[in-house]
C-alpha cells in the first residue's frame, strides 16, 4: 500500500515508509523462530532474516533497541557469542562491544532499560560460561567480577517486577557455574519474594531445577533439597509443580 502512495503522489512519500505494527509483528515472529532454532538450526538464519526486517520498519530508538535485543538472544542461543556481544553493544549505542564496556554501561541505566539489558547480557554469561572458548569465558567473568551488576537492585531487591524474574534465573546459573553455590541458592531464595504468578512461577521452577543439576556431583544433597523440600520457607521443584498444577486447574 505504501508502494501504491509513493507511485501515485510523487515525492510526498519516500521511498520506503515503516510500518510499526508490522515491525512488531515480526518481531514476534523472530522470537518464535529463534525458539524454534534450538531444536533446529537451520531457523536461527531465519530469525536473523526476519530481525533484519523488523529493525528496517522502525524510526524510534527505542524500538530499535528491542529489535537488537531479540538478536542478541538469537545469537546467544546460536552460540555465536560474538555476534551477541557486538548486538548488544549496538543496543546500547556503545561503539566498543568489550564485556567491561558494556556492563559499565549497564550500570549506568535506570528502570526498565537496565533491567532488560542486564537480562540479556546475563543470558549471554550464563551461555559462554557453559560453552565459550576461554577468551569469551575469561572475558565475561573478569566484567562480571569487577562490575558487580549482580549487587545491582534488580538481582537482589525484593518486589521487583519482570524482568527480575529472569535476571535472577540466569544470575543463579552463573553463580552455579562459578562454583558459588551460597550464592545460587541466595539468588533462589530471592527469586521467591517477586511480585507475579502464573506463567512466571515457570522461571522459578526452571532455576531450581537447572541449579540442581549444577550441584548434582558436588553436591547432590543439596540438589535433592532443591528438587523436593518443603520446610515451610521453601518448596522443591515437586512442590512448586504442584502448587502451580493446582493454580492453573482452579484458575
Amino acid at each position: 500500500l505504501s508502494g501504491f502512495m509513493g507511485l501515485a503522489v510523487r515525492g510526498l512519500f519516500p521511498e520506503e515508509i515503516g510500518s510499526r505494527a508490522r515491525g512488531r509483528a515480526l518481531g514476534a515472529q523472530m522470537q518464535a523462530e529463534y525458539y524454534a532454532g534450538l531444536r533446529n538450526p537451520v531457523r536461527f538464519d531465519r530469525a536473523r532474516a526476519l530481525n533484519e526486517l523488523a529493525v528496517r520498519e522502525f524510526a524510534d530508538a527505542a524500538d530499535i533497541a528491542r529489535q537488537h535485543q531479540y538478536r542478541v538472544q538469537l545469537e546467544t542461543y546460536a552460540l555465536c557469542f560474538g555476534e551477541a556481544r557486538r548486538f548488544l553493544a549496538k543496543s546500547l549505542g556503545l561503539e566498543c562491544d568489550d564485556q567491561n564496556a558494556i556492563a559499565e554501561h549497564i550500570a549506568k541505566l535506570e528502570g526498565p532499560a537496565k533491567g532488560f539489558a542486564l537480562l540479556h547480557w546475563l543470558r549471554l554469561g550464563a551461555h559462554i560460561l557453559d560453552t565459550g572458548d576461554e577468551l569469551e569465558r575469561v572475558g565475561f567473568q573478569a566484567a562480571f567480577n569487577r562490575v558487580r551488576l549482580h549487587n545491582d537492585a534488580w538481582c537482589r531487591q525484593p518486589q521487583m517486577p519482570y524482568p527480575a524474574h529472569g535476571i535472577r534465573r540466569q544470575l543463579s546459573i552463573i553463580h552455579g557455574r562459578l562454583g558459588a553455590h551460597d550464592e545460587a541458592l541466595s539468588v533462589l531464595g530471592s527469586l521467591r519474594h517477586l511480585q507475579g504468578a502464573g506463567i512466571l512461577s515457570l522461571i522459578e521452577i526452571a532455576s531450581h531445577m537447572e541449579v540442581a543439576a549444577l550441584q548434582w556431583i558436588s553436591n547432590r544433597k543439596a540438589a535433592l533439597k532443591l528438587l523436593d523440600v518443603d520446610d515451610g520457607t521453601r518448596l522443591g521443584v515437586r512442590q512448586q509443580l504442584h502448587r502451580a498444577r493446582s493454580r492453573w486447574t482452579q484458575g
